[in-house]
């Protein structure tokens, strides 16, 4: 019965019994496209996730083969760093009740150093939803309407809000669908017209690529410094009612979710920021640090605070695994273990720097 049920968990990772080796709808979920995919990297990708869940305990193995299914954006990050923590020789136990009645994400265990990991994913990139909410009416009809075994590429679409009128875009698009050769070569063709102040510009290969037409769409805008800062910031306040009755050290893990993320951000968010004042010859008179990061809040310097630090991650995916970098709360004196010395470290340090230890390994 128990092989049975692990194997309900994780069926959606088991290899696809009909060959389909076409990429990923340009509104298809990941997960979706893992569960029929049989291109290369998609049994890489299975096989990533088969191989580590399988070296987790056995009702984690089956709680992060559901999670992932699931919710995969937050699922993924806590996935990584469970498997973090081992790769540590660490053991870890999830959302065990603490005093108050919260259930933090991690319990972990570094020879018989015990501390506390609350994870958090903020939305970065967000700029770009209402463009997207805009375009999907469009990218619709062009799924629709695309002419039969090509497959196409969105490089700009016109902007066309919800009371506006489709009518002059739908006549073009199916004027370039007409243009397309009856005969044609393996190669792609572009069609780059204007529409009233905006443009068409579309990429039409004459082979399906996808189980859609559509198989890439337009890049969206992402987040400037300061919204990335500000997010940052906001995700740290959010969570501390959650571990704000700790008596273990805390630390809260933080995924960089968006493309633009870096730690720079991080920096900027926690410890502050670099003004640069340039001179009338625009050459650089001078810089100037300035420690308005969230760990470096006036008016708590005797407090204790409720971080130890932040384990910061850039981004990471299927493709993008980097080691994550500890900042450490200035206000914090305890120590934390040597495991985690193996990452970058971060430091506030006077007069007003940043001081970088590199990692160990």
């Amino acid at each position: 019965m128990r092989n049975l049920y692990v194997y309900s968990e994780e069926a959606w990772l088991s290899e696809p019994l009909t060959i389909d080796n076409t990429r990923a709808n340009y509104d298809e979920t990941l997960v979706s496209w893992l569960e029929r995919s049989t291109l290369p990297c998609a049994q890489a990708n299975r096989q990533f996730l088969r191989e580590n869940l399988a070296k987790l305990p056995l009702e984690y193995r089956r709680y992060f083969a559901k999670e992932l299914r699931t919710r995969w954006d937050s699922a993924f990050p806590e996935f990584i760093l469970a498997k973090t923590i081992q790769e540590l020789d660490g053991n870890f136990s999830l959302e065990q009740k603490n005093s108050s009645g919260r259930r933090p994400d991690f319990l972990v265990n570094f020879n018989e150093y015990q501390l506390v990991i609350e994870v958090v994913s903020p939305k970065f990139d967000c700029e770009g939803d209402s463009e997207r909410i805009k375009d999907a009416p469009l990218l619709e009809f062009i799924n629709r309407y695309s002419p039969q075994g090509w497959s196409i590429d969105i490089i700009q679409l016109p902007q066309i809000g919800p009371q506006d009128s489709r009518k002059d875009f739908k006549k073009l698009f199916q004027q370039a669908c007409n243009s397309l050769p009856a005969e044609p070569e393996k190669k792609w063709y572009y069609v780059n017209q204007q529409i009233h102040k905006d443009r068409l510009h579309l990429g039409f290969f004459p082979e399906k690529l996808g189980h859609e037409a559509i198989i890439g769409s337009r890049m969206y805008p992402f987040g400037d410094v300061k919204d990335r800062k500000d997010r940052i910031q906001q995700a740290i306040k959010r969570k501390r009612k959650q571990v704000r009755a700790e008596t273990l050290p805390v630390l809260l893990a933080i995924h960089g979710s968006g493309y633009g993320v870096t730690f720079d951000d991080f920096d900027r968010a926690l410890f502050g920021e670099v003004f640069t004042f340039i001179g009338n010859s625009d050459s650089v008179e001078k810089t100037q640090f300035r420690p308005n990061g969230l760990f470096l809040e006036s008016g708590k310097e005797g407090g204790k605070p409720t971080y130890a630090g932040v384990l910061a991650f850039e981004r990471i995916d299927l493709t993008r695994r980097s080691d994550p970098v500890i900042y450490h709360h200035p206000r914090f004196t305890g120590e934390l273990p040597m495991q985690l010395k193996n990452f970058e470290q971060r430091r506030f340090q006077h007069p007003n720097k940043v001081s970088i230890q590199p990692a160990k390994r």
